[in-house]
Formats: structure tokens, C-alpha cells, sequence
């Protein structure tokens, strides 16, 4: 049941990271050939990684700790964590201290970062059940 949950938050914290790229990307494009999907608030809002921060942070420190656990190794770990304090920068004080550009590409590098140490970890536990 663990393994199972461990693999969910994983793929969740994927999802999250994956979900913030789109958004610091697709997003501006999107708006500008269908300028309706401004409209919708929460999707344009500034505040919207400031969210997925407060779910992201909980279900990879789930998936972290469950796995540090089982296999004891903080590779994955340091990822995760550099991806999370880029994200969360770039979130909170990115726009005033790297500005726009800055900005996305730290919420970027912080988001693949994320990806990759839970992809990995996905990938560790599979290969220790093998």
C-alpha cells in the first residue's frame, strides 16, 4: 500500500512540475490566439504557481521520505529539493529580483528539476522490487 501511495504522490509531483511548465509557456500563447481564455482568472493569475508550491511541496516530501526510507539515497532528494527552492523563488520574489524572463526560466529549470528527481525515483523503487 505504501508503494502504491509513494507512487502516486511521485507521479502527482510530475504532473504538478509538468502542469507549471505549461503555464509559464503555453499559457502566454494560448493567450494571445484566444484571448477569451483570459477570462479565466485562476489561470492567469500570478498566484497560480504560488498553488501548485502548496501542493507540491507536501507530496514530494511524501514521496521523498518514503523512498529515502527503502533505498537510502539522497540524489534524488537533492533534486528534488534545488527544484523546489528554484520554483518557490521564482514564485515569491522571481518577477521583482530576476524579472519576467528570469522569472520562467527558474520556474523552468525548478520544474524539470522536480520531474527529474521524481522520475528517477519512480525508476530506483522499481528497479529495487526487481
Amino acid at each position: 500500500m505504501r508503494e502504491k501511495l509513494t507512487n502516486v504522490a511521485d507521479k502527482s509531483a510530475i504532473f504538478l512540475s509538468a502542469l507549471c511548465i505549461v503555464h509559464c509557456l503555453i499559457l502566454p500563447i494560448l493567450i494571445i490566439a484566444m484571448p477569451a481564455i483570459s477570462a479565466i482568472g485562476f489561470l492567469t493569475d500570478e498566484h497560480f504557481h504560488e498553488l501548485l508550491i502548496f501542493f507540491i511541496i507536501p507530496i514530494s516530501a511524501m514521496a521523498l521520505v518514503s523512498s529515502f526510507i527503502k533505498l537510502k539515497d539522497l540524489r534524488v532528494f537533492y533534486f528534488v529539493v534545488v527544484g523546489i527552492l528554484l520554483v518557490t523563488l521564482a514564485a515569491f520574489i522571481g518577477h521583482d529580483v530576476f524579472g519576467h524572463v528570469g522569472e520562467v526560466i527558474a520556474t523552468v529549470i525548478g520544474s524539470l528539476l522536480i520531474a527529474y528527481g521524481h522520475t528517477k525515483n519512480l525508476l530506483m523503487r522499481k528497479q529495487s522490487l526487481a
